[in-house]
């Protein structure tokens, strides 16, 4: 029994002898799992993030605190930022998708206005009622507040125009859509206190709907006020597509294998945008542009 055991083991590693022999001589290839890992590493190549401040003027009507706008554009000192990402198809052409958040603009003003607190007939001499009194020391403070922002989506190509120590300048240019976001508030108080103005003003009865001073005498130009309660607090809000474009220039230097520092000028353009005043109602439709001077960060994905 040992014996044929041993012949057996015997025949067993000369057979495996001669495989490996002919395989040898053969000289075949030998594809295993570093082979196919070599030609993953390679998927990712050419994409990366990106972030960007600005600083720049951006034409656009001076914000009233009751969210009226001028005709005439202004020009006005603001930022944004940027966040985005892309891919480098080739040493000279690159596109991103971008988001821009411009800063939020604010106003905000209290005026002091005078509001009757209550309707009081005024007699003449004959005990006969002429009108309402219109008290001058009764007053509120109209509180007015009003805020503007805009934000953009942009798709941007870049042509780099070569290398030269590691800095790189570009042109580029991006289309995308605009958000302009408008709001605002104007709400009247009894001056020195917090809580709401909402007098009833209607005419007593059998009292003209008139507004007369304490001796009768009709008031001239005849005060806006109107008769009834008064529910004077108003609020409005807007929000408007456009379509935005812009124009870039700039260079980009090598901080690492992976990261470029990305210095520009961009001039972007927003549309135009319609907001309604508050309280007259009035609508405005209005440009807003900017030119502006960014800096900010490449990673590439490796």
């Amino acid at each position: 029994m040992v014996t044929i055991r041993s012949v057996i083991l015997m025949s067993l590693l000369t057979a495996t002898g001669v495989v490996s022999a002919q395989a040898a001589d053969l000289d075949l290839p030998f594809y295993g799992p570093a082979a196919v890992q070599s030609e993953m590493m390679e998927f990712g190549t050419g994409w990366y993030l990106r972030g960007d401040v600005a600083a720049g003027v951006e034409k656009r009507p001076k914000l009233d605190a009751a969210l009226a706008f001028p005709p005439a554009g202004d020009k006005h000192n603001n930022w944004s930022t940027t966040l985005g990402f892309g891919y480098k198809y080739n040493n000279w052409f690159r596109t991103d998708l971008t988001f821009d958040y411009r800063h939020t603009v604010k106003a905000n003003a209290d005026l002091t206005v005078v509001c009757p607190y209550s309707a009081v007939a005024v007699p003449n001499s004959a005990s006969v009622n002429v009108g309402v009194l219109y008290d001058t020391n009764q007053t509120c403070t109209r509180r007015q507040e009003a805020s503007l922002a805009a934000y953009d989506v942009m798709l941007n190509g870049y042509f780099d125009l070569g290398t030269w120590s590691g800095v790189t300048p570009y042109v580029g240019a991006g289309l995308g859509v605009g958000g302009i976001m408008t709001k605002g508030s104007v709400n009247y108080y009894k001056t020195g206190e917090t809580t709401a103005y909402a007098a009833d003003l209607t005419a007593p009865a059998s009292t003209p709907a008139v507004w007369v001073d304490a001796t009768g005498n009709p008031i001239s130009p005849a005060p806006g006020v109107t008769f009834g309660k008064q529910n004077l607090d108003r609020t409005g809000r807007s929000r408007n597509w456009t379509f935005a474009w812009a124009l870039m220039a700039g260079v980009s230097y090598d901080l690492t294998r992976n990261a470029k520092l990305d210095l520009g000028y961009r001039y972007v353009n927003l549309g135009r945008f319609t907001a309604e005043a508050i309280p007259t109602a009035f609508k405005s439709t209005n440009p807003i542009s900017a030119h502006e001077l960014r800096a900010g960060i490449r990673y590439m994905i490796d």
